[in-house]
């Protein structure tokens, strides 16, 4: 028996702040990077950068390229993002060359109404959107995360469904719902 699933699913927002300390006030002429799951370099701009994303785990990195020394104050941190969600990732820059930048999720919150259609008309990023993978797959939901057909976790199909508590057997690939067990 053929079932249809939802196509669309709410999506999400990554906000990446970069910040240093204004002592370090040099750094306004050099622009940070960022980089989600170790995909290519993304130039930002300092102070608030959105980054429409599909809900799942993902590893942000976040660094400034300054004089000699490049990669100034690299760091990463790993940021669940739930669906219909705004996930922000503050990076602080070092205060010396020659350590990390600060750098934490300050906060998941609603997508406000607004960002959500101005996300739809944002051009697609240039990152890999496949989550990153660090734990088993039925360790890996987030506990914000709601019940719905959300991307697989396993990678063997389009989409799987999350009961609120765990991954249950049932994928969908091209609008088709079937089974596969996910152990």
């Amino acid at each position: 028996m053929s079932e249809q699933y939802p196509q669309q699913q709410p999506g999400s927002v990554l906000e990446i702040r970069p910040t240093f300390f204004f002592l370090a006030f040099l750094l306004v002429f050099f622009k940070p990077y960022y980089s989600i799951n170790r995909s290519p370099a993304v130039q930002a701009q300092w102070k608030q950068n959105h980054v429409p994303v599909p809900p799942g785990r993902y590893e942000v990195t976040v660094w400034v390229n300054y004089l000699f020394r490049p990669q100034l104050g690299i760091n990463s941190v790993l940021v669940d993002v739930p669906p219909g969600s705004s996930a922000v990732v503050r990076w602080r820059a070092p205060l010396t060359i020659f350590t990390k930048g600060r750098i934490g999720v300050a906060g998941v919150g609603p997508l406000e109404g607004g960002s959500q259609q101005g996300q739809q008309q944002a051009i697609q990023p240039t990152y890999s959107q496949q989550p990153v993978q660090q734990q088993p797959v039925q360790q890996q939901q987030s506990a914000s995360a709601s019940g719905g057909w959300h991307p697989d976790p396993t990678g063997r199909h389009q989409v799987r469904y999350f009961d609120g508590s765990a991954w249950t057997e049932h994928v969908g690939d091209n609008g088709t719902q079937s089974r596969d067990p996910i152990g």
